[in-house]
């Protein structure tokens, strides 16, 4: 059984990959990965593979005033979600923390939302392109 430190901040934060490093631990393995900037076809390519690996990808993203946005966001934030299904024609199924009776409360975003083009969600969201995100971790 896994304590609880107290005092013990950053578990989710993208620096130093603590966010595969708690995932790895969480789960007892060392089977996550932390990929910052991945180009769209990556992101693409790691979310076919999960099916086949078992592990959902999670993502990192940021999201800039006047820039690109998904689900409802505004303004500029960062923001992990995890992809959850993927259809033939490269649309990404995407669940949100922040969606309705989630763990964020008083968001207005959908707790499960669709993505079509999952090559250019990972351009616009997670790559180093303009401002993009952090990346995944797969």
């Amino acid at each position: 059984m896994r304590m609880w430190v107290p005092g013990y901040t950053g578990g989710t934060s993208w620096e130093d990959k603590r966010l595969s490093i708690g995932l790895n631990r969480w789960r007892g393995t060392n089977d996550y990965q932390q990929w910052t900037f991945p180009s769209g076809r990556d992101f693409d390519a790691k979310v076919k593979n999960s099916f086949y690996t078992g592990r959902p990808v999670l993502v990192d993203t940021i999201e800039n005033y006047g820039g690109p946005h998904y689900n409802g966001h505004v303004g500029t934030t960062s923001h992990i979600i995890v992809a959850y299904r993927y259809h033939s024609n490269g649309t990404v199924g995407f669940v949100d923390p922040g969606g309705p009776g989630s763990a964020i409360s008083g968001y207005s975003a959908n707790r499960y939302f669709d993505y079509n083009n999952a090559v250019q969600f990972g351009n616009n969201f997670l790559g180093n392109y303009g401002g993009g995100g952090h990346g995944m971790v797969y």
